[in-house]
């Protein structure tokens, strides 16, 4: 309600005021500075704390990043899970390093746990986003909806997809019930009245069987006044697609445009 910036010292009351045993941060790499200075402030205020850390940069670069001072563990891939058992398992450190899916230094040599499945991730077990705890800044709220995770292409330039390759031996795309995915963003509506949100996959319609059952829920439940944004890839969205998008609420379409040349498109393994 005092409409500044978030200042240093505002993050260290925080801090000292939550008396926390266990801090998650997820970092990609621009912000991965800040993050180690918040995690900084966090080993003073808490030094009896343990941190870890999740996101794009630590996972792509875990056994160098593992080696900061202020990271005791980094989660690989979708870390949902993985933190909660984190939290139930402290302050048993031995057993925490015993858990899956997880990299910890030993010794001065990053040290990786027995790799999860991508099978473990049920998007559809995880509970909704907390967003009343959103502070009144960041209103009006705009939600991100995720129906699947991952993507089912490999381009060469595309940092999402090394990420879940570094992280599942078997990765593949996991999609949600489109049921559930619409029963989320009425919920969501319901409670908080959103005029806009985003569908936060990789790859929109990269099934058109679940893009089309989830647009056709929407219709069905009258929630198609509400305006949502998605991305996907040049050449998937037909006209009958994009009509009932349309008529689903869908107002924008973000599209990867990465380069002019059919040629150098091939040689990315861009579709």
């Amino acid at each position: 309600t005092e409409h500044r910036m978030i200042l240093e010292e505002d993050i260290r009351k925080s801090l000292i005021s939550k008396k926390a045993k266990v801090f998650g941060i997820s970092t990609i790499t621009v912000s991965s500075n800040n993050a180690l200075k918040i995690a900084g402030i966090i080993r003073e205020t808490n030094p009896e704390a343990i941190i870890v850390f999740g996101g794009m940069h630590p996972t792509m670069f875990a056994e160098t990043f593992i080696k900061e001072k202020e990271v005791d563990f980094i989660l690989l891939g979708e870390g949902n899970n993985t933190l909660i058992e984190i939290v139930k398992t402290y302050p048993d450190i031995e057993k925490i390093t015993k858990i899956h899916g997880l990299i910890y230094e030993k010794a001065g040599k990053a040290v990786v746990t027995k790799k999860l499945s991508v099978k473990d991730n049920d998007l559809d077990e995880l509970p909704y986003p907390a967003y009343d705890l959103v502070c009144e800044e960041s209103l009006p709220l705009l939600p991100r909806f995720f129906s699947s995770k991952g993507c089912p292409f490999n381009c060469a330039f595309c940092s999402c997809d090394a990420f879940y390759r570094k992280s599942y031996d078997d990765y593949r795309i996991i999609f949600r019930d489109p049921i559930k995915v619409v029963d989320e963003i009425e919920y969501t509506y319901r409670k908080f009245g959103m005029e806009f949100y985003c569908f936060g996959d990789l790859t929109f319609m990269s099934s058109k069987e679940y893009g089309h059952a989830i647009c056709h829920e929407i219709i069905k439940r009258n929630l198609g006044h509400i305006k949502w944004w998605c991305q996907t890839t040049v050449g998937r969205l037909n006209h009958d697609d994009l009509t009932l998008m349309k008529k689903a609420g869908c107002a924008q379409v973000g599209l990867g445009v990465e380069n002019g040349s059919q040629n150098n498109l091939d040689i990315m393994g861009k579709p």
